[in-house]
């Protein structure tokens, strides 16, 4: 009569290398679209802080779009071309706010996913000079040196 340790030890031989090579690829994939997602958010955060110092420059009393773009570029080449492929930008102001907007592609770690687009748009107030109503430089009214919260 066979032993049935050795019977039961036989049926599993190769199991463990069959789990591996079933398990393996999908956790693969797994690190890979982890990875895919970092660049996905690398990507917005250097599109967004390209716009944002775009918005500086073109919210600026004297700013200009054509400043806003090419502080937005400039700011796009120090933090690296390789994190936003095809950056585009586009900039405006009004008489009230000041836009920029940078799109792009995130890299393409996964090469089964889509080209996962990146889009940030920061827009801001403009800075204008208002003259003082009531013709008083002080705020709420406070005579030259008083403290305008109280407090002596």
């Amino acid at each position: 009569m066979p032993d049935k340790r050795t019977t039961t030890a036989d049926q599993q031989r190769g199991s463990v290398t069959l789990e591996l090579v079933v398990i393996f690829p999908v956790l693969m994939l797994l690190v890979w679209v982890g990875m895919q997602l970092v660049l996905v958010l690398f990507a917005n955060r250097v599109a967004l802080s390209a716009a944002q110092e775009g918005v500086r420059a073109a919210r600026a009393h004297s700013g200009t779009v054509a400043a806003a773009e090419q502080r937005t570029h400039r700011s796009l080449d120090q933090l690296g071309n390789t994190l936003l492929l095809h950056p585009q930008v586009q900039a405006s102001r009004t008489a009230e706010i000041a836009r920029v907007e940078v799109a792009g592609h995130a890299q393409q770690l996964v090469p089964l996913f889509a080209r996962l687009r990146v889009v940030q748009v920061v827009q801001s107030p403009r800075e204008r000079f208002r003259s003082d109503a009531g013709g008083s430089q002080n705020p709420g009214g406070a005579p030259p040196g008083a403290n305008p919260m109280g407090g002596g």
